[in-house]
């Protein structure tokens, strides 16, 4: 199937709820068939009149996947800091990303350490590495970190 053309529609099913008695490590497949074809009036998870052209089928097994956090090098001494000020992120210090990514004040994200100059904090955001001016970001004072301070050993 390539692209879409003219006169065909797409069904969304936006949420499809997950049988109550699934467990870690059931394994759950989704069928999906493209129909050419008359389409009913509204959705139904049943077949539709028509005839099946193409059919994909997706399956995965529950469970606790590894998020970023558990793929990246995290050290000891990294701590969970928060935003005082909106944050522009830069790819190295001193080389903006592109496009800017302007972190706003109160989020929170891993801070790693300083660069060599103290001007610059190396934080975890989305799966990335990236920097951020010092002053930008402070200690959390949520229940778990307590305004714990951000290290400062320089980090690469």
């Amino acid at each position: 199937m390539g692209p879409l053309s003219s006169g065909e529609v797409i069904v969304d099913y936006s949420i499809l709820r997950v049988p109550d008695d699934v467990v870690k490590g059931d394994t759950l497949t989704l069928q999906i068939d493209t129909i050419q074809g008359l389409l009913p009036a509204a959705p139904a998870l049943s077949p539709s009149p028509g005839t099946v052209v193409e059919t994909d089928i997706l399956s995965w097994t529950c469970g606790t996947l590894p998020g970023c956090d558990v793929l990246m090098d995290i050290s000891s001494t990294a701590v969970v800091g928060a935003f005082v000020s909106d944050a522009p992120t830069y790819w190295k210090p001193g080389e903006l990303t592109f496009p800017l990514i302007t972190i706003p004040a109160g989020k929170t994200a891993w801070a790693l350490g300083p660069d060599s100059t103290g001007a610059y904090y190396k934080i975890i955001w989305v799966c990335d590495y990236l920097w951020v001016p010092a002053g930008t970001i402070g200690p959390n004072y949520d229940e778990v970190w307590q305004g714990k301070p951000l290290p400062t050993a320089p980090v690469e």
